[in-house]
């Protein structure tokens, strides 16, 4: 999955209003982010 964001400012604002989800209500107790890398690809 490629997420584009206009930079990195938008992304931490966009993290910082994100809520904890609840694992009993999600399909798996594992699905979330394991990881992830930042790149540019311009």
């Amino acid at each position: 999955m490629v997420t584009r964001w206009a930079d990195d400012e938008s992304f931490r604002a966009w993290a910082a209003q994100r809520s904890p989800r609840d694992p009993s209500q999600t399909v798996s107790p594992a699905e979330g982010i394991l990881e992830f890398e930042v790149v540019d690809l311009d």
